[in-house]
């Protein structure tokens, strides 16, 4: 408390106990004066012309007002809710007022995806307080892992680790990072990385305040093998036995282990290598396909990619038709004639099947489906088609011995090849039942053979189904009749021939080998008929030889 004289003078009186007494006990000369009260905290009070008289006791009664106290919130980030005790006073950051001053408070901050915060604080009347309460913690949880390298041992793990790195919501972070140990509560995808290896991704779902454990096998990242072949060549690449595609022009290969890698170029000889590259090696494969080589003389040939098997027939002569002497023999068998081949050829194993006819024509003309089956129901023109495409593959592929081509056989190329080096009707010999193949009745028509009838059935049967001759044709008896190269005559030329060109002229055309709805007598090796080259039949198929062009 202050005392100012008339004289303007201020001299201090005293200071009021903590009840808020204040005892003058020295007197003031009696007069006129301005009581002022002060306290830290609260409006000053100035009280004017207040009489001090002798001998008397002045009593005072002072109300003191307290100054207004504020209180300022800081928050990083910002916008986090501003609680005093249990009032909202907004959002940080914030300034507010303090009607009644003094006294202890509770200032908390709530803040979506944060840990609340909250701290005691005594305001006394007319302070101006500052709260900050720096950065906030996130709602986060810990991540650790346990991590395994496939094909590793323990002492090369560890080398392993120190090239990790954790892929946290599309960001690289070290492993073992600072900021793996407060991740954001939610869903978070998080991937491991390295150089040479690699992890599925996952998604997890972090807790606050809880630390989980990631379990990773790490794997090999595969090897590539870059795979260099000559301009205009496709490779196809099998891996251990399964088809694989270039990715990149690049073969992906598992790492750490050994692989059987296949190459397979149209036209070329199938390639094999066996590759264990490491993780994340690349290799480079440059490859000098080698062309599938032609047929050999002397030797069996399978047509590549056709499935076409075609047996050897080395030169030489027979008797063309049949003896005067053979049961049921036509006059069109005769007159024999002498026929030499200066060059041996290839002629078809079986007839041509309906699966080796769909892979170069694309169409499946059959009345009697079945791959396996004789094509048939096909014209003379059809056949030669057949013979025109197969050709323009082989040759394009450089596989056309000089000379050579595939097309039908002539009549005396067929039997030449049917009789393989015998005189007899067949050329299983003298007797034929349906036993022998795939026709009927039995020959000759007089002979009890024990059981001749032979299956019942309908119409042609696979290919190969019975024995073959010596020169390993099969189904040359029966079946289904076979196109010849020849326009049909009615009879054979006699005499003798070196290396006879087909018949060019003519209405209709020869056929040989008789079918399945034919009689054993029809099916002989010199036995000859005549067809209308349009004629579509289910008993007429086909097959090829790959002889000397004309």
């Amino acid at each position: 408390m202050f005392v100012v004289d008339q004289q303007n003078v201020e001299a201090e009186l005293g200071v009021t106990n903590d009840a808020g007494f204040f005892h003058l006990e020295k007197g003031l000369v009696a007069g006129t004066y301005q009581i002022v009260v002060r306290k830290q905290g609260y409006v000053a009070v100035a009280l004017k012309n207040q009489q001090v008289t002798s001998k008397e006791v002045t009593q005072l009664e002072v109300p003191l007002q307290a100054l207004p106290s504020s209180v300022t919130v800081h928050t990083r980030p910002a916008g986090a809710r501003v609680m005093l005790d249990e009032l909202d006073v907004g959002q940080s950051p914030v300034t507010f007022e303090l009607s009644e001053a003094i006294g202890d408070y509770i200032v908390a901050v709530h803040l979506n995806g944060y840990r609340s915060m909250g701290r005691r604080l005594r305001v006394e009347a007319g302070d101006a307080r500052l709260v900050d309460f720096g950065e906030l913690s996130r709602l986060s949880g810990e991540l650790s892992f346990n991590v395994a390298f496939d094909q590793v041992d323990a002492s090369e793990s560890a080398v392993l680790m120190d090239q990790l790195e954790v892929e946290l919501d599309g960001v690289r972070l070290p492993f073992g990072a600072s900021e793996l140990k407060t991740v954001k509560e939610g869903e978070h995808s998080v991937r491991l990385l390295h150089p040479l290896y690699e992890s599925k991704g996952k998604v997890v779902h972090v807790a606050n305040r809880v630390e989980q454990v990631l379990n990773y096998k790490m794997t090999a990242l595969p090897g590539r093998i870059e795979v260099i072949v000559p301009e205009g060549l496709t490779p196809k690449v099998r891996l251990n036995r399964q088809d694989v595609k270039q990715v990149d022009g690049f073969v992906l290969v598992p790492a750490n282990r050994l692989v059987e890698f296949e190459l397979r170029i149209q036209d070329h000889l199938t390639m094999l290598r066996r590759f264990e590259v490491n993780p994340n090696e690349r290799l480079v494969w440059e490859v000098h396909p080698v062309p599938i080589p032609g047929p050999v003389q002397e030797q069996e040939w399978t047509v590549p990619y056709q499935g076409l098997q075609l047996a050897w027939v080395g030169a030489g002569g027979y008797q063309m038709g049949s003896p005067m002497s053979e049961p049921r023999r036509l006059p069109n068998e005769g007159p024999q004639t002498a026929v030499s081949f200066s060059r041996g050829f290839w002629i078809g194993a079986h007839e041509v099947t309906q699966a080796q006819y769909y892979r170069i024509m694309a169409q499946r003309p059959s009345e009697i489906l079945g791959d396996a089956l004789p094509v048939e129901s096909v014209t003379w023109e059809d056949a030669q088609g057949y013979c025109e495409v197969l050709n323009d593959l082989e040759r394009g592929a450089g596989r056309l011995p000089d000379g050579y081509v595939y097309r039908l056989p002539t009549e005396a190329e067929w039997e030449y090849a049917a009789r393989a080096e015998t005189t007899s009707p067949f050329a299983f010999g003298d007797y034929a039942d349906a036993f022998k193949g795939n026709f009927r009745g039995v020959y000759p028509v007089d002979a009890r053979v024990a059981g001749s009838r032979g299956p019942d059935h309908y119409g042609p049967l696979p290919v190969g189904s019975y024995e073959p001759n010596a020169f390993r044709l099969y189904d040359i008896h029966g079946n289904v009749a076979e196109w010849t190269a020849d326009f049909y005559n009615g009879r054979l030329a006699g005499g003798s021939l070196l290396d006879p060109h087909p018949r060019g002229e003519g209405r209709r055309i020869a056929v040989r080998g008789g079918s399945w709805e034919d009689l054993a007598t029809r099916v002989r090796c010199a036995a000859r008929d005549e067809i209308r080259a349009d004629t579509k039949s289910n008993a007429i198929g086909f097959r090829v030889v790959l002889a000397p062009a004309f």
